[in-house]
């Protein structure tokens, strides 16, 4: 078995939220390690909308898995796909860039790297602005509202020698 670097994006439908990402993860993960592979890194490109639409869907959840293993491995994974009714597409090709695998796979974080940022993902605290901020804010719509009157003057004046020059 030869192993070599791949990298397989996958479009999912977007109803089911993280919890079906999760379990998408979770098999993908168990097909690669049944053949022996490894799952380096799984990146959540998030739900985005697509240029077109595809299988009825205007918008997709992108993923991107890292993995190291046989072209075998890679053909099952593609095989499944097919079969999924929740991937819209999918892609995969093989990395030719020259890597110590060994490496790449003693520094394998698995689809962990994907459930990390989801339960890492804390509410943000609201910042209250600083007096210096408020007065920049309050100085720049006295500007706009400057300019606002000041074009509105431009535009009245020009409107009425356009109905002078029509009499």
């Amino acid at each position: 078995m030869e192993r070599k670097h791949f990298e397989v994006t996958a479009i999912l439908k977007p109803e089911g939220g993280t919890e079906a990402v999760k379990q998408f993860a979770e098999r993908v993960d168990g097909i690669v390690n049944e053949f022996g592979g490894k799952t380096i890194t799984l990146r959540s490109w998030g739900e985005k909308k697509l240029a077109y639409e595809i299988k009825k869907n205007m918008k997709g959840h992108y993923l991107l898995f890292d993995l190291v293993g046989d072209g075998k491995m890679i053909e099952e994974v593609e095989r499944n796909f097919n079969i999924w009714e929740h991937v819209i597409k999918f892609m995969s090709i093989r990395v030719e860039k020259k890597e110590n695998l060994d490496e790449l796979v003693n520094s394998a974080r698995g689809i962990s790297t994907l459930f990390e940022k989801v339960e890492k993902k804390q509410p943000v605290a609201v910042v209250e602005a600083a007096p210096a901020e408020e007065d920049r804010e309050k100085k720049s719509l006295e500007d706009s509202r400057k300019y606002n009157e000041q074009l509105q003057k431009t535009l009245n004046t020009s409107s009425e020698e356009d109905d002078k020059t029509e009499l």
